[in-house]
């Protein structure tokens, strides 16, 4: 690209003509009298100088030799061209390292890193687990059957790596089954739940009780 330089140019830019109608080139037509579209040298400057601003924007300096330049142009330009909340622009994609500390906000976040980390199991005994960037929580769900003491316990679908914040549970029964009652065994521990199904008239464990249970962690 290069801007225009023989023999023949103007020192300086010609002053524009007063707006006209709008239309489009035509080669003319001699049988219907439609002539030619003149092109006026104000359209062709106007031409040139948009294609000379891209690369000046991209720090290009024109040259006669070149005929990729306005492409490697643009692609300056956009690439540098940051998006924003409010304006249009490019961005990079975020790797996982920043997508797990949730700090950046420059990059764009893709459904494989959104989804990364995330796991579940979604049936009658099951859990989901969100991924360290949405703080590693972990609920589980599940049962587990009394022994002839009350006492029923059974392993969490997964451990919970860090910790356990709180489970509860509750007795679950066809029919009435008035006076019994379920509570969460202090035994219970980051991998496994420990439950109790008892009377509540007289504090009896309730052999082969269902004790159902919900546990929150990370």
């Amino acid at each position: 690209m290069f801007q225009i330089d023989n023999a023949t140019v103007a020192n300086t830019k010609p002053a524009p003509t007063p707006p006209g109608v709008a239309g489009y080139f035509t080669d003319g037509n001699p049988a219907t009298g439609q002539a030619a579209t003149i092109v006026p040298a104000e359209w062709l400057n106007a031409i040139m100088m948009e294609v000379l601003n891209v690369l000046a924007a991209a720090n290009v300096t024109p040259d006669k030799t070149q005929f990729n330049q306005l492409l490697n142009s643009i692609g300056t330009v956009t690439r540098g061209l940051q998006a924003t909340e409010t304006l249009a622009g490019v961005a990079k994609i975020a790797t996982q390292a920043l997508a797990n500390a949730g700090a950046d906000d420059t990059t764009m976040m893709t459904p494989k890193k959104m989804r990364n980390g995330v796991s579940m199991l979604i049936s009658a005994i099951g859990y989901i687990a969100l991924p360290s960037w949405l703080g590693g929580l972990i609920i589980q769900w599940g049962s587990v059957a009394a022994a002839a003491s009350g006492v029923g316990s059974g392993a969490f679908p997964v451990t919970f790596p860090n910790g356990l914040f709180r489970a509860v549970c509750t007795y679950l029964a066809s029919g009435t089954a008035m006076g019994v009652s379920a509570i969460t065994a202090n035994t219970t521990n980051n991998s496994t739940f420990v439950g109790n199904a008892f009377n509540t008239t007289n504090g009896a464990g309730v052999s082969g009780a269902n004790i159902w249970y919900i546990a929150i962690g990370y």
